[in-house]
This record gives structure tokens, sequence and C-alpha cells, in this order.
């Protein structure tokens, strides 16, 4: 299932249709008010507001149309703006696939927005926690107010499993920190609090030391409670 690709082409049709019914519906106006006996800047006017209209809904379809579906081959390369530092005997103990944050927010115009927080992985280290972005197509975007990530998650968790699982097989830890803009990574020397719940509202609290907190919910239980063990271990949870 493509979502990124599914919601573009019904998005442009839609926009497309509506373009149309704009069109024609401006033209009839305008002529039954240049045929009535209306002061002439009266139609002049609406011809501006209606050619107003079709510019910003021509400048959404072309936003539409730019929208970038393809799966990218290589993970997008961070220049970090804080140290991220990781020991290279670290491993990868345990992770979970289609992660949603409790926390996204996001700001869209003429059709297309973009995520706060599209990360869709979780890893677990024995050193950290990493909150990944498994970049899928059209990611991160906000298609006329669908989230893609948040969608992907739901229905395309397959396909991020596969993902996520490459890039472990691929990747240092380090490198998979440092594989996406959008990556957070904390170390466990950072981390104040986490709490999980394994029933109702399934998922994830951190806390860290300054403050900063993530909050996702998690769908797999058995990823989770592996999870849970591990941070237990490392005396993270209490």
């Amino acid at each position: 299932m493509d979502i990124a690709k599914d919601a573009k082409t019904l998005s442009i049709i839609d926009e497309k249709v509506q373009l149309i019914k704009l069109s024609v519906g401006l033209a009839v106006v305008t002529i039954i008010l240049f045929i009535l006996p209306f002061p002439v800047f009266i139609p002049l006017l609406f011809v501006v507001l209606g050619a107003t209209f079709l510019g910003l809904s021509f400048m959404k379809l072309e936003r539409l149309k730019n929208l970038n579906t393809k799966i990218p081959k290589e993970p997008t390369k961070q220049t970090p703006t804080i140290d991220v530092q990781i020991h290279p005997d670290e491993k990868i103990l345990a992770a979970t696939y289609g992660i949603i944050s409790k926390q996204t927010t996001g700001t869209s115009y003429l059709g297309l927005g973009k995520s706060s927080h599209p990360e869709n992985t979780m890893m677990i280290s024995n050193g950290h926690i990493l909150i990944v972005f498994v970049p899928l197509g059209g990611d991160g975007a906000i298609v006329n107010g669908l989230y893609i990530s948040t969608t992907n998650s739901l229905l395309n968790k397959t396909k991020i499993k596969e993902l996520g699982e490459q890039l472990i097989k691929e990747k240092s830890v380090q490198e998979i920190a440092l594989s996406n803009n959008n990556n957070i990574t904390i170390a466990f020397t950072d981390i104040f609090q986490v709490t999980i719940k394994l029933g109702f509202n399934r998922g994830i609290h951190i806390k860290t030391k300054n403050n900063k907190k993530y909050s996702y919910s998690i769908q797999n239980k058995d990823e989770l409670t592996k999870i849970k063990d591990i941070l237990t271990y490392y005396k993270l949870i209490n």
C-alpha cells in the first residue's frame, strides 16, 4: 500500500474537479454581472477575485504534483546540531516499528504541510534509545490534512519493519542515529524516567534530565515488552 502516492493521486483529482467547478462558476457569474445593469467596477472586482482564487488553485495543484512519493534509496545524511557520540561496540538489542508520536503537530497550506514528528521506529541499544525516522515515500508530509507518517505507521508497518531491519543490518548504531535529520538519540545517562504501559493506551513516555519529554503510542505488545525488559535491566524503569 502506497499511502503517499494514493493520497497525492486522489488530492490531484479532487483539486482538478474543484478547479473545473470554480472556473465554470466564475465564468457564469461574470457573464451575468456584465449583462445586468451593475456599475462596471463590480464585475471587474469579481473578475480580479476570481482570478486570485484560480491562481491559488493552480498553485495548490502544482504543489501536489511536486510531492515526492518515492522511497529514498539512501537515508538523508544528517549534519547534527548536537554532538552524538556512540561507542562503536554498541549494538541494537530491540526495536519496535510503526510508532506514533503523541506530540505530533503540523502546519499546512495550499494542500501540503509538514509533520513535526514523523519518526516511526524505536530502537534500543546497550547505551541509547534511538527514535528513528525510516523514510517511506512522502513521509513527513501532510496531504490535504492527512498525516502520511501517522497513516503509514498504522497501515504500512510491515514495510517500515522491512526497511528498519535493513538499516540495523547494514549500519552501525552511530550511522543509524545520524541517518536522518528527524532522528532523536537519547543516552541512557541522560534519562530521568521511563514509563511504559502495556495495557490500554499502550506506549512509552521518556523524560530526560534536562526535562525533555517524548511520548509514543506503540502497537506491538511483544516488541514493547522486550524493550521494557531491556530498560528494566539497565535500571531505567523503577
